[in-house]
């Protein structure tokens, strides 16, 4: 089964070195795997760095430059390029193990999934704050659903769009990254991929989580700060708002809110060590975090009323 690594990137040159670098060790075979890097508009030394490693890679590397700027656009044209069966994309700054593109083979080849995501670990590049949460840790990239493959349940847990690979079929059957979404300059609106997951869910697809097809994720010391978070906070939630909105109109937006505040399904449930008991600066800025969140969404929900 033939694999597409697609790797979009913007001036972060020297991110992308450190990700490329990683691909060498993946086992996957030469003859089973190539490198599509899409430039969105770089003016460092990117194209410098990919022909770098494409001289030296043992997997063939293709550099393509998209001049739509917006990481949708960027994702849609590394679709347009690979040629593999499966598509899977890679954050430039995320730095995948060994057996991370096997996995992903390995996955799609027995379970038929049309969607995995694999687990995204965070590396810290200034300490912990004390006042910072661990259930904010998926806002700065944390993926973990455990030590075992299972499927991903709406609306509690999603794949997120640094590490996840598709059949290259889906994107025949329910269409593109929508542009809409998607990080770009000047506009904080992400959730490209759990835009498209949920196109997926409703047109029967199988969407599952795979631990084995882990990557290392920075966490750059800028963003270890409170105003960051805070800005972070009413943004996620206005995009999680306008995704839904989009799917599932105003009536179903409610039944689904009404539906978190009864709590997952016990299918969506993780079992997870237990862990002490928050300090009290956490604490209090989760509830900060989580009222700017409600803000962004409810700013969403009226201004599209």
């Amino acid at each position: 089964m033939r694999a597409s690594v697609v790797i979009c990137t913007r001036n972060r040159s020297a991110h992308l070195r450190r990700c490329l670098e990683a691909l060498e060790a993946q086992t996957v075979p030469p003859e089973q795997v190539e490198v599509v890097v899409v430039d969105n508009g770089s003016t460092d030394e990117t194209p410098a760095v990919v022909e770098d490693f494409r001289r030296r890679s043992k997997y063939p590397v293709r550099w393509c430059v998209e001049e739509r700027v917006g990481l949708s656009n960027a994702r849609n044209r590394g679709v347009a390029e690979a040629r593999g069966e499966i598509v899977a994309f890679l954050d430039d700054d995320a730095v995948p193990g060994p057996g991370w593109l096997a996995a992903y083979v390995e996955t799609f080849g027995a379970t038929g999934a049309d969607c995995v995501g694999g687990r995204i670990r965070l590396e810290w590049d200034a300490p912990r704050p004390t006042w910072l949460h661990p259930v904010l840790d998926p806002l700065l990239g944390l993926v973990d659903l455990g030590e075992r493959r299972r499927a991903f349940v709406f609306p509690w847990h999603y794949p997120a769009g640094g590490n996840i690979a598709f059949r290259r079929e889906v994107f025949g059957k329910v269409g593109l990254f929508d542009p809409v979404f998607g990080v770009r300059p000047g506009k904080v609106v992400g959730s490209e991929e759990t835009d498209l997951c949920y196109r997926l869910e409703r047109a029967g697809g199988r969407l599952l989580y795979e631990p084995r097809a882990q990557v290392a994720h920075p966490v750059a010391g800028a963003k270890l700060t409170k105003r960051w978070l805070r800005r972070r906070a009413f943004h996620a939630g206005r995009t999680a708002c306008l995704v839904e909105l989009k799917h599932l109109g105003r009536g179903g937006l409610i039944r689904r809110n009404l539906a978190r505040l009864c709590g997952p399904p016990r299918e969506a449930r993780i079992e997870r060590p237990r862990r002490e008991r928050g300090r009290l600066n956490a604490l209090l800025f989760l509830a900060e975090f989580r009222l700017l969140f409600a803000c962004g969404y409810l700013s969403a929900f009226l201004k599209r009323a």
